[in-house]
């Protein structure tokens, strides 16, 4: 653990909510209320395995721990996406304005990071995370971290909707830039997945950190010790870069 930053450092969410202040647009309010808890929990990773000579941090996939990591880590963010919307860049950081999909946008990127965040991103895209992983791993320094959030794609809640005749995924949407899921994994795919691209798997979890409105759901969520691993509904996956990737 990275002693210099716990300090200040939120004990729950509302701490979070209290650091993030105000948020006036209803769409951004209610996804920050259904993610407060799974934020609190990625400051926690990253506390965790920051490297030691992390000097920038790069957040692939702009959302609200831009700017908890700026202020509670006191490092520059860079950022790399479709848009910065909300969070506009700031002198010292540098946003990378691509398509994810698109491997050949990764080539004129000549900054490597240390650590490198890519939460609630991998689902969002439609082109293989074999192709897209590796040109995402070749900003990283050899030895580096990655950190990986994402749905778990058998999670109880999507198990049960299947099971009365919903379908558990929503629809591809219409706007491009904010198209909705693409593919959602399990976690043994996921360590398939980034073990085929080279990276060492440091740590991995499943947890309940997505909060619902209902209040009935957000009860039963918080009931995780009594769910199965394979049934919560967020993974979350620490890795390491061992080698170059091509």
């Amino acid at each position: 653990m990275q002693t210099s930053f716990t300090k200040n450092f939120p004990k729950n969410t509302q701490e979070i909510s209290a650091l993030i202040g105000p948020v006036s647009n209803p769409e951004a309010f209610e996804y920050l209320n259904f993610h407060l808890a799974r934020y609190l929990y990625l400051l926690e990773i990253v506390l965790k395995h920051i490297p030691a000579k992390t000097n920038r941090i790069l957040d692939i996939g702009t959302g609200f721990e831009v700017e908890l990591m700026r202020d509670l880590f006191k490092l520059p963010i860079d950022t790399m996406g479709f848009y910065r919307a909300g969070w506009p860049v700031i002198a010292g950081e540098n946003f990378y304005e691509l398509d994810l999909n698109d491997p050949n946008a990764f080539k004129n990127i000549k900054a490597k990071y240390s650590l490198v965040i890519m939460a609630e991103v991998i689902e969002h895209l439609y082109t293989a995370p074999e192709i897209v992983l590796p040109k995402i791993i070749n900003l990283i320094d050899t030895g580096g971290i990655l950190i990986i959030q994402t749905p778990n794609a058998v999670s109880f809640p999507k198990r049960l909707k299947m099971l009365v005749g919903i379908h558990p995924f929503e629809k591809i949407r219409l706007n491009k830039f904010n198209p909705g899921h693409f593919r959602e994994y399990t976690l043994k795919e996921l360590l398939k997945i980034c073990q085929s691209c080279g990276l060492e798997i440091i740590f991995s979890d499943r947890k309940n950190y997505f909060r619902p409105k209902n209040k009935l759901l957000s009860f039963l969520y918080s009931l995780e010790f009594l769910w199965p691993p394979s049934l919560r509904t967020g993974t979350t996956l620490v890795l390491r870069k061992l080698n170059t990737i091509k």
